[in-house]
């Protein structure tokens, strides 16, 4: 993702269409469930202390994404996905975090409210 938008000057020489519409100064990423996951470390969340964010991305729409990993999955998830092990503490950009009452994946331990772990979490998260 940070590769296409290092080349987004390139991408809009090369697409006429869109040539002269993207504004590089007003980014925002929007994703669901693993691409909301995605979204979240661009937006700042760390992962094994790497950081991956990306200054240019002012807005994000997370949708059902990723909650806290370790003891809030089931056992053989959190041995599986040990990447989930995140903060949300690193998303101050302006950020909605969309789930619903029936966003409730098998993975995880308790209920759909682990969907809202990144607006409970992340300063910049300011809509649920």
């Amino acid at each position: 993702m940070r590769a296409i938008l290092h080349e987004l000057t390139e991408v809009e020489r090369q697409a006429p269409a869109v040539a002269g519409r993207l504004d590089q100064d007003r980014i925002a990423v929007a994703g669901h469930s693993l691409g909301g996951f995605t979204c979240s470390l661009l937006l700042g969340v760390r992962l094994q202390d790497d950081d991956v964010s990306d200054a240019r991305i002012r807005a994000g729409i997370l949708l059902a994404s990723q909650g806290r990993g370790g003891a809030d999955l089931t056992s053989e998830n959190a041995a599986r996905f040990l990447f989930f092990g995140v903060e949300f503490r690193g998303i101050n950009a302006p950020t909605l975090v969309v789930c619903g009452a029936d966003d409730d994946p098998t993975s995880r331990l308790g209920g759909p409210d682990w969907h809202a772990d990144p607006f409970h979490g992340a300063p910049g998260a300011d809509s649920l």
